[in-house]
């Protein structure tokens, strides 16, 4: 009934709330010091490429890269600081079906790619 490759997938689906702040800094080692005396959790230097689809209300993003892969719908609003948002989680692997699917159904809005250093606080 179903492939090894279908037994295989992991689907977990999340509803999130998230809080994003995205700063530049002058002084990178303070900032490291005080994140290490925060126990943060250095994940390393991520290379993602973020497809994001042609939705009616929201973003629908599919993340392909080498510390996570999700598929994530999100709301919030188009505004400068701290930004809040509603967020729903489809934990994926790489894979190209998933993203034919979504490019072949509704269509491919822009595509980001990116490389940034990934740290993580647990609240």
């Amino acid at each position: 009934m179903f492939s090894n490759k279908q037994k295989q997938m992991k689907i977990i689906v999340m509803s999130i709330l998230n809080v994003e702040i995205k700063a530049k800094s002058d002084n990178q080692s303070e900032i490291r010091e005080l994140l290490n005396s925060k126990n943060a959790i250095n994940k390393g230097i991520n290379h993602q490429v973020d497809t994001y689809f042609n939705v009616k209300q929201g973003r629908l993003k599919l993340r392909e890269g080498n510390i996570e892969n999700n598929l994530i719908y999100y709301i919030r609003e188009d505004k400068k600081g701290p930004k809040q948002s509603k967020i729903a989680l489809f934990k994926s692997k790489p894979d190209l079906t998933l993203k034919e699917i979504l490019s072949n159904s509704i269509g491919i809005l822009t595509v980001v790619d990116k490389r940034e250093k990934s740290t993580s606080l647990k609240t």
